[in-house]
């Protein structure tokens, strides 16, 4: 088994033990699904998608892997509020505020 069906069906394990002990502890849960990871957990989250997605029995909502920025100065300069920012800067900030609305919305 490759690391991406290992990292995605042990995090789909635990997926699965979580809805248990909700249900177990009268938890009230919606089906909304949100995956968020950044550096390895980006990693994390994209073997628990590409998992969901081949397995099919479980629907994402959000998916929203992150990873590190490896150039960091020119990195800051793109998140500078101050100064113009670029398309990529402005998609991962509308891809946070939009997870964030749904989130709040359940």
């Amino acid at each position: 088994m490759n690391t991406v069906n290992s990292l995605g069906s042990t995090s789909y394990d635990m997926l699965k033990a979580t809805k248990e002990f909700l249900t177990n502890e009268e938890v009230k849960a919606n089906n909304k699904l949100f995956l968020l990871g950044y550096s390895e957990g980006g990693y994390a989250t994209l073997a628990l998608q590409k998992y969901l997605e081949d397995k099919g029995d479980l629907s994402i909502t959000h998916s929203l892997p992150g990873a590190g920025a490896y150039n960091k100065t020119e990195f800051s300069k793109n998140i500078d509020l101050t100064k113009t920012l670029n398309f990529r800067t402005w998609l991962i900030i509308f891809g946070y505020c939009i997870l964030i609305i749904e989130f709040m919305r359940t």
